[in-house]
């Protein structure tokens, strides 16, 4: 039974929200953060990556840092660039990309349900990364962005949510520099409110799309809390975390590519002779596989679609996924890439970017080879989690990203 609850928000003001909302801090570097915030003072990075105001000698994970963002909560709140609602509320939010909407909802859920598994997670966290997100959360008392929570299908939530924005203007409607459009609407009314809390109760698992590192994080902070409370009761606003919760079926995963620098000491033609002793391949001019198992490779200005003898996929989740058929087959046995993690051979490109890229790093960028992947697909990331597996790196990429700003879970 999952916990999501509406919950008390703080949210920019409706005149300032196009300077306000910003991308996640996890997908740029303090520089690109800078520039992003240029001449923008009321933009979200200034408490996402409040690194940006201090020097480059001050390390972003030094306690400045957090302190700086508390601080910038503060003066957003002072000069009521920030608004809290006065009662718990639902926001509903919708993105919409290239022609294809997603609609769920912000609201609150329970760290204790990470713990216990309700909350499945698919990643392996960095220590470092959790310890910073924790010192964020513990020292500013908020929730700044959303982890991007999915669910396998309620046919009445979402027509409860559909039913509601169909009826009211969104409070919020604005257009990022990816062309992304984002809604929100602010749902403070109880009875629908009601319903969506009590359908949830009918979901048995969330799943972790985006976010591992910030849903560790929060059940960090939530246990820091408890320490300095002596009448913990478990209800406490620390013991929930904010969440952006989909519908699997709206999710739109792209491909996470691969690069690699050299064919590890082979020729082209070697290369071609050893990969055809564990598939089909033939020269195309398609870029992008059409069905799972395959896989486009381009190799001297060319493109060739491979397929995987079927004697080499196993029934295991994890290792039946594509991008594991290509480590465990490709990558390491024949061009000696042994943990994709740390081997500075190998590349990984977001799909948003499109095959053209491969092209460019192996026409003009010292790359050899480029592989096309097709898509993982949200069931077999569920199928992972539900295991209790963890997905080889770099295996997804969701697209749209969840936008930051436009509402803050305060830890009371």
């Amino acid at each position: 039974m999952a916990t999501a609850k509406p919950f008390i928000g703080l949210r920019p003001s409706k005149s300032i929200v196009q300077e306000f909302h910003c991308p996640p801090y996890d997908v740029m570097d303090r520089d690109e953060a800078r520039k992003l915030a240029e001449n923008k003072p009321y933009s979200f990075l200034h408490v996402t990556r409040s690194d940006l105001d201090l020097p480059d000698s001050i390390d972003e994970h030094d306690t400045q840092v957090y302190l700086n963002a508390k601080m910038k909560i503060e003066q957003y709140l002072n000069e009521k660039i920030l608004i809290k609602d006065s009662k718990p509320c639902y926001y509903f939010y919708e993105e919409t990309w290239r022609g294809k909407s997603q609609l769920g909802l912000f609201a609150a859920v329970k760290v204790q349900e990470y713990e216990n598994g309700t909350i499945r997670r698919h990643e392996f966290t960095r220590k470092e990364k959790e310890v910073d997100r924790t010192n964020h959360i513990v020292i500013t008392k908020t929730h700044t962005e959303p982890v991007f929570l999915t669910y396998k299908d309620n046919d009445k939530i979402e027509k409860t949510i559909r039913d509601f924005i169909n009826k009211n203007e969104p409070e919020y409607f604005v257009k990022d520099e990816n062309d992304v459009t984002h809604k929100v609407w602010v749902c403070a009314d109880e009875k629908i409110n009601k319903i969506i809390e009590d359908e949830f109760k009918k979901v048995k698992i969330l799943y972790i799309a985006d976010g591992h590192h910030r849903t560790a994080s929060s059940l960090n902070a939530a246990k820091e809390f408890e320490k300095q409370n002596p009448n913990h009761t478990g209800e406490e606003s620390y013991n929930y975390f904010m969440a952006v919760i989909y519908p699997s079926k709206h999710l739109r995963i792209l491909p996470y590519n691969r690069a690699v620098k050299d064919l590890n000491g082979l020729t082209s033609d070697q290369f071609l002779n050893k990969i055809k002793e564990i598939g089909t391949i033939k020269e195309t001019d398609l870029t992008e596989p059409s069905k799972k198992h395959s896989i486009m490779i381009y190799l001297d200005k060319k493109w060739y679609e491979f397929a995987f003898k079927k004697v080499l996929i196993p029934k295991d989740p994890v290792n039946s996924l594509d991008v594991a058929l290509l480590q465990n087959n490709i990558l390491d046995p024949i061009l000696g890439i042994k943990d994709p993690r740390t081997d500075k051979r190998i590349s990984f490109i977001g799909g948003i970017r499109g095959t053209k890229e491969l092209e460019n790093l192996v026409d003009n960028k010292g790359y050899k080879i480029a592989f096309s992947m097709f898509p993982t697909d949200i069931n077999d990331l569920i199928k992972v989690a539900d295991n209790h597996q963890v997905m080889p790196p770099k295996s997804t990429w969701f697209e749209p990203k969840l936008r930051s700003g436009f509402v803050i879970h305060t830890i009371d």
